[in-house]
């Protein structure tokens, strides 16, 4: 019976522990993947159908020999029969899985969709608490009617808490408040706002309304927010959906761009694929044409857009309804500043006196659409918004209907159709986008007008009737983009209440009417091939912003004109006018001096170049107002055009005196620091900033031969909020720190880049290294004579004592040309001299830096090491440390690296000892290059031989 017992074991390895995993994992994860959603249910139940059946063939199949044994008087294994007890429990547990879930489909009301809410709250239920996170569960549905006894008693009776049927609503709330707050049970709560078609973002929206009543009001410390699927999740919803019809060769790469056309809104998903299901390939395609291009709408669109004109029409103003609306005739990808010059123009937010109050007002009008799921986040960017193609295009129609009146054409047809609907008439905005549009009327009688967009597109409208604006007299926010034009209209001065002006990437040669918009507020030129400024500007006394970004041709501002701009809050100068003249100075052209900002006492935001230090005035008192900038002094710098904060600042600095009288003041409030040169300085700290710069998240110091170090005598917290610290060029630096720094220093670093800096014996003491819980990334290059990039100073703790687990979050590792390193961390500061030579003391502690050290990484995903250490091939193999790892440090030096590249080690014999090489099971990549005597990867001596 030994080959049965063989053919057991296979058999148990092979399909129970699949099963019995299924069964148990289920129930184990943690509360916030139990949230999420449960789109692989439908897969997981055919795999456990699929298993149970074929571990059911193979349990017949173990039972006929154990039977022919018995019938031989051969004894039966115990295991054998221990295996036979375990596969008839698990068929049992697979059993009332399979069962249950029949049960749930055939009770359930509202369908697959809702069978498929209901599973997943009382999977939730389950999870929580067989994990023992929650002690109770209680779970009551939220209707659009908002049935309060209901509700109550729905969480009373999943809580075992009676009520009197006389009892009022107040009453009832009380007591269920004191059984929610007063016992020492933790209790799960889920209201349930999906009543109608389960996992939607529609009915999401509605729990995302009350966000702020969860955060304010009932003391949520962590709201999550479900958004869109990834693709994997979406596809997976919309198969289980649409059913066996998906499956079919011919229609499913056509399924599958209708699914993504959906992108990831579940309300789409759910509402698309289970009106295809079933259907032929005729009417799919017919669908995607749907959705790619929204005509009449058909029953299944009609559903989409209603779930998300509800959540419309819960906003809380109709200032939030108009902003929306006025979103989705934007595009898809939405910028901040485009939509202050809009709102303000339009004069859409009530009682605001200032752009700085519009602003405020138009970040919290966003963040509660993102709440609401109507808009989202845009990544990488905080300039920009997102709101999903399905609720733009549902937006869009919304907008058009009669009590908004908000409208979007995009060819010659929809306009004249338009127009003769007298649609116009009652138009309050309107948007053109020019692709197909190949000409604009002669007139549009829109009385009602107060916001026009045109957007001339790749073919670009050239020609605007001279009296096109005569019928829009309202008319208060007018946007041209990408037109080329000779000149602007004459009837552009009938519009007097016109107050924002955008004209973006346009070309025109005469633009002097514009002087004649008195009340203009807001001017754009963003990106307009203007060369020189009209004067005509000057007479703009109520302009309040003046936006010349990526003006690459504008070389002349005349003198004065800015000076006359005295109710300017924001001037926007990036990538654009950089000849400033020096005051007092007439070189012939007659530019503008920078002295001439000192007039402009509202300014608030400035973002400009200046590339000659030698033009800035003495007096800039106005730098101290500033609450956002973006301000470039020197020639080594690009303008970049990413803006991950609001208060940039970039040196070129000849001399001391120009940074102690002209620009030191900005330095306080600084987020983001770049420093060239920098002469007569030898430290950052307290010569430049006494307060440890406080709120500064970025800094780079380059090209550098004074500063030794970047800290010295620390007294208080220093850079507390600084993400991250780039070094290039810094010749003469010898210490990051020279001093004992305060712990709490640096506690936010993620990023750390040093280059050439070739007098930088170590990166940092271990007491820093200790505190930079959050680094990501750690890239060290070209420093000749580094020998660790981690020490231990001679007062520190001892090192038996010390956690070997440095930086715990640390993704990116990359060591570059490091000739005289011997490890990353040291415990000797005697291996280095003053004269940053390696000597040797015996035997070094460690043979491989990195690689070979007893240094725990368990976050690591990318290690890059090239050219370091010449001293490889002395210490090749002592790998022994006075840091010892315990056995579960050990499991966690490599355990998450996927990726490792070894360049250009000439003496390295062997890569990894089989000891470190077995903890690294997620390596994806391996690179190797440059390494001549390279013998093996592994050291078989390590494996015996």
């Amino acid at each position: 019976m030994e080959f049965l017992g063989v053919i057991a074991t296979k058999i148990v390895e092979s399909l129970v522990a699949p099963v019995g995993q299924w069964l148990s994992e289920c129930t184990i994860a943690p509360v916030g993947e139990c949230l999420g959603y449960s789109f692989h249910h439908s897969s997981n139940i055919e795999n456990l159908k699929k298993q149970k059946n074929e571990l059911k063939d193979n349990r017949e199949r173990v039972q006929h020999l154990v039977d022919g044994a018995i019938r031989n008087a051969e004894e039966i294994e115990a295991d054998v029969n221990s295996w036979l007890e375990k596969v008839d429990l698990i068929m049992e547990n697979a059993e009332q899985v399979l069962e249950d879930e029949e049960k749930a489909n055939t009770r359930c009301s509202n369908g697959t969709c809702l069978n498929l809410k209901q599973r997943h709250q009382q999977k939730v239920a389950n999870q929580v608490k067989g994990n023992k996170l929650f002690d109770d569960v209680a779970i009551a549905e939220v209707t659009q009617s908002l049935d309060l006894r209901r509700i109550q008693e729905e969480l009373a009776g999943m809580l075992d808490l009676k009520f009197d049927i006389v009892e009022p609503v107040t009453v009832r709330a009380r007591r269920l408040c004191q059984r929610l707050t007063t016992m020492h049970n933790k209790i799960l709560v889920i209201l349930d706002r999906n009543s109608c078609y389960g996992l939607q973002s529609s009915d999401n929206m509605g729990e995302n309304r009350n966000k702020d009543l969860l955060s304010c009001e009932m003391g949520t410390q962590k709201n999550f927010g479900l958004g869109v699927l990834t693709e994997e999740e979406a596809w997976n919803l919309f198969e289980k959906m649409a059913g066996d019809s998906v499956k079919d060769p011919n229609l499913r790469s056509t399924a599958t761009e209708v699914a993504k056309e959906c992108a990831g809104l579940p309300i789409a998903l759910v509402t698309v694929s289970k009106a295809l299901k079933d259907k032929s390939l005729y009417e799919w395609k017919d669908a995607l044409k749907q959705l790619r291009r929204p005509g009449h709408l058909s029953q299944m669109q009609s559903t989409i857009y209603s779930s998300i004109e509800l959540s419309c029409s819960h906003l809380e103003s109709e200032e939030a309804k108009t902003f929306f609306l006025l979103c989705s005739e934007s595009g898809y990808i939405i910028g901040y500043l485009d939509m202050l010059k809009y709102c303000y123009g339009w004069g859409l937010f009530p009682n605001i006196n200032t752009l700085e109050e519009a602003r405020n007002r138009l970040h919290r009008e966003v963040r509660n659409l993102r709440d609401s799921s109507l808009l989202l986040d845009c990544p990488n960017t905080h300039e920009h918004f997102h709101m999903h193609d399905v609720v733009r295009d549902a937006a869009i129609l919304i907008a058009s209907k009669d009590e908004h009146n908000i409208f979007l054409v995009s060819d010659d047809r929809e306009l004249k159709q338009l127009m003769d609907m007298d649609a116009l008439k009652r138009c309050m905005a309107l948007s053109i986008s020019g692709i197909d549009i190949h000409e604009l009327p002669n007139e549009m009688e829109c009385p009602e007008l107060r916001f026009l967009c045109v957007n001339g597109g790749d073919k670009s409208l050239q020609i605007i009737p001279e009296t096109f604006f005569d019928g829009m007299r309202k008319l208060k926010v007018l946007d041209f983009t990408q037109m080329k034009l000779s000149s602007l209209p004459s009837s552009l001065h009938l519009l007097s209440n016109l107050t924002t002006l955008c004209l973006d990437f346009c070309a025109f040669e005469d633009m002097a009417v514009i002087g004649e918009l008195k009340n203009l507020e807001i001017l754009s030129l963003v990106g307009s091939n203007v060369s020189q400024l009209p004067r005509e500007i000057g007479l703009l006394t109520h302009l309040r912003l003046l936006d010349l970004r990526k003006c690459s041709k504008l070389e002349v501002i005349p003198r004065n004109v800015l000076s006359s701009l005295v109710e300017l809050e924001e001037l926007y100068m990036g990538n654009s006018f950089d000849h400033w003249e020096t005051e007092g100075l007439d070189n012939g052209r007659n530019n503008a001096t920078l002295a001439e900002l000192m007039h402009l006492s509202h300014l608030v935001t400035l973002e400009i170049h200046i590339r000659d230090a030698s033009v800035l005035p003495k007096d800039l008192l106005l730098f101290k107002k500033l609450e956002r900038y973006r301000i470039c002094v020197g020639d080594v710098w690009d303008w970049a055009e990413k803006h991950e904060t609001s208060r940039r600042l970039k040196l070129k600095l000849n001399t001391r005196f120009q940074l102690e009288c002209r620009i030191k003041m900005l330095l306080n409030g600084v987020e983001d620091l770049w420093l060239d040169e920098l002469k007569g300085v030898k430290s950052i700290l307290y010569e430049l900033d006494t307060e440890g710069f406080q709120q500064l998240k970025h800094l780079h110091v380059q090209n550098n031969a004074e500063i030794k170090y970047i800290i010295s005598s620390v007294w208080l917290i220093v850079f507390p909020a600084l993400e991250t610290f780039s070094l290039k060029n810094m010749i003469n630096l010898e210490e990051i720190c020279h001093g004992q720094l305060h712990s709490k220093s640096f506690g936010n670093l993620r990023v750390v880049k040093f280059k050439n800096c070739n007098k930088l014996k170590f990166v940092f003491s271990l007491s820093i290294a200790k505190e930079l819980s959050q680094l990501r990334e750690l890239e060290i290059r070209e420093c000749s004579i580094m020998g660790a990039i981690v020490i231990k100073a001679e007062p520190e703790i001892e090192v038996k004592e010390i956690d070997m687990t440095l930086f715990p979050q640390l993704r990116v590792l990359t060591v570059q040309h490091l000739p005289k390193l011997v490890s990353f961390f040291s415990t000797q500061n005697s291996f280095i001299t003053n004269v940053g030579e390696i000597t040797p003391e015996g035997e070094h502690d460690f043979s491989m830096p990195i690689l070979h050290e007893q240094v725990v990484f368990p976050s690591l995903e990318r290690l890059e090491l090239s050219s370091i250490s010449e001293e490889i091939q002395h210490n090749q193999h002592q790998t022994r440390s006075s840091c010892k790892l315990t056995n579960m440090q050990a499991s966690m030096r490599f355990q998450n690296l996927l990726t490792l590249e070894m360049n250009d080690f000439g003496s390295l014999k062997y890569l990894l000892p089989f000891s470190t090489a077995r903890l690294i099971v997620q390596l994806k990549h391996l690179h190797i290059s440059e390494c001549k005597v390279m013998e093996e990867i592994l050291l078989t001596e390590d494996l015996g031989g």
